[in-house]
């Protein structure tokens, strides 16, 4: 019994590949899939980065938010720090001069 050989499109044609223009469903099936698949991937990044600029927006809300909460409190600890020094600084000033606290001092009365 006699087996028929056929010849490969690369060895008809020299060596090289031949193209086959037909279109069949298995051509139409990958054009479809790798659209279909980047148009989803398109409208997902767009998504993430939708959100992510969400996230972006809140954090820079609640770090200013931070900001101004710590001037605040260096502000009202400066003022009463302010105000202790006045407190200090008026104690000094009033402290009677007796002669045993002059000389606790090393002042002269």
């Amino acid at each position: 019994m006699k087996t028929k050989t056929t010849e490969t499109p690369t060895s008809s044609a020299g060596g090289r590949l031949r193209f086959d223009p037909t279109i069949n469903p298995g051509t139409i099936v990958q054009v479809l899939v790798v659209v279909g698949s980047s148009i989803l991937a398109y409208g997902s990044y767009r998504e993430d980065r939708a959100r992510q600029d969400g996230r972006i927006g809140q954090a820079e809300v609640l770090v200013e938010r931070d900001r101004q909460s710590m001037r605040e409190t260096l502000q009202e600890i400066r003022h009463r720090m302010e105000a202790l020094e006045r407190q200090h600084q008026d104690g000094r000033e009033r402290r009677p001069t007796s002669p045993a606290c002059a000389a606790g001092d090393g002042r002269r009365p």
